[in-house]
């Protein structure tokens, strides 16, 4: 990552005074970058930068960056230190800012703290600009069930960059036909739970993967979802495995043609560079703010002793069952309109193996109410992933607009 720093220092103020004060913060903040891949270059670099930050080093510049002022601009980062005025310089400042209607951000604090803030900023940023050359196949309609989960295509580009792509599946049984399914193996085949299971589901498991590998690379998708129950009920087997392999190599894939589940799915893992577990709400203990989520299929790297059992719901087929680690998780979903979203952080507290639910199942207490799931859901799928990326997420939707970003 690279960040220009354009400096704002006043002529009336010792220059060199100035820059010899703040060599121990420069230092500290240069190092403290690195370490999170960043790297500052100057204004008058060449570089090809991904953020643009403002270092106030002085008080009395107000107007030197008033002159500078970009109203096509919609979010500014102001780098303030604790010495020469620089942060009530950035204070009024940001005031300007926010009165010509766009937005701005004061980083102060120590070297550690805003190298923290940097990253999450510019990896956002980086993130919106990925959005803007994203495809996400969706094959075959939304599941019938999904009654609250149709999207606007035309909005969902306007808003994210997105371009979402309609696939029959009458495409997928095509490309079947073409596949000898006694050649068919992947890289996973000598995992020991692949080993372990009926191969005949294992071969259609795996055909499956074929098949959607081959629809990726030919829309060019970086990710997609499918109406996966209709290959149960064609006698084409359980999605659940293929879709935990894609998701393994970081191709999202999400079940049942859930568009805002597999956009949110997109969204959680451009930002914290984690796999994402799609999961119901199966059990929710209010008292203790706890929920159960399960579903039957998990990224396969996300979780350690992987083990296969049938699809829940249809008792055929692949269904994916994992121990996803404990501790620091996020959950996340945004509605079908792009602007709301619900996100909180949470501690995985256990993994659970109940007959009467979904194969993979972990037990969560969040930090936000659980009373969102009864009182204002947006769908039923949510999306999980381990560690604590709220912050990142809540910046994503601050930043995310139609004018430049820093």
């Amino acid at each position: 990552m690279i960040i220009r720093l354009k400096t704002l220092l006043s002529e009336i103020h010792d220059k060199e005074f100035i820059n010899k004060t703040l060599s121990e913060f420069n230092n500290q903040l240069e190092s403290a970058a690195l370490h999170r891949g960043i790297r500052f270059v100057s204004e008058k670099s060449k570089k090809q930068a991904d953020l643009e930050v403002w270092y106030v080093k002085s008080g009395g510049v107000e107007n030197y960056f008033a002159e500078q002022f970009d109203k096509e601009q919609r979010f500014y980062f102001l780098l303030t230190t604790d010495k020469h005025n620089s942060l009530p310089a950035a204070l009024e400042m940001h005031s300007y800012i926010t009165q010509q209607g766009s937005k701005a951000e004061v980083l102060h604090g120590s070297a550690e703290d805003i190298a923290d803030r940097l990253y999450q900023i510019t990896k956002v940023k980086m993130t919106l600009e990925k959005l803007k050359d994203t495809r996400i196949g969706v094959i075959g309609r939304p599941s019938d069930w999904l009654i609250a989960s149709e999207v606007d295509y035309q909005k969902v580009e306007q808003r994210l960059g997105i371009e979402l792509i309609d696939i029959d599946l009458n495409e997928v049984y095509s490309i079947w036909k073409e596949i000898d399914e006694a050649t068919v193996k992947t890289a996973y085949n000598k995992h020991r739970a692949i080993k372990a299971y009926n191969q005949q589901e294992v071969t259609r498991a795996n055909t499956v993967y074929k098949v959607l590998k081959i629809i990726i690379n030919k829309y060019n998708l970086q990710a997609l979802t499918i109406r996966c129950f209709d290959l149960v009920v064609n006698n084409y087997g359980t999605g659940c495995l293929a879709l935990s392999f894609l998701n393994s190599e970081n191709i999202v894939a999400g079940c049942e043609g859930d568009i805002p589940a597999v956009i949110s799915m997109l969204l959680l893992n451009k930002l914290s560079d984690q796999p994402v577990f799609m999961a119901n709400p199966a059990r929710i203990n209010a008292d203790k703010n706890e929920v159960v989520m399960a579903h039957c299929t998990l990224p396969w790297n996300m979780a350690a002793n992987v083990e296969l059992d049938t699809h829940f719901e249809t008792r055929q087929g692949i269904g994916v069952r994992g121990q996803i680690p404990l501790g620091q998780a996020t959950v996340f979903k945004m509605s079908n309109n792009m602007d709301d979203y619900f996100i909180s952080p949470a501690s995985i507290l256990s993994n659970g193996q109940e007959n009467s639910l979904c194969r993979t199942q972990i037990t969560m207490k969040l930090a936000e109410s659980t009373d969102y799931f009864l009182k204002n859901p947006y769908g039923n799928h949510h999306l999980i992933c381990c560690g604590d990326y709220t912050e990142m997420v809540k910046l994503f939707f601050e930043m995310k607009g139609d004018r430049e970003i820093g």
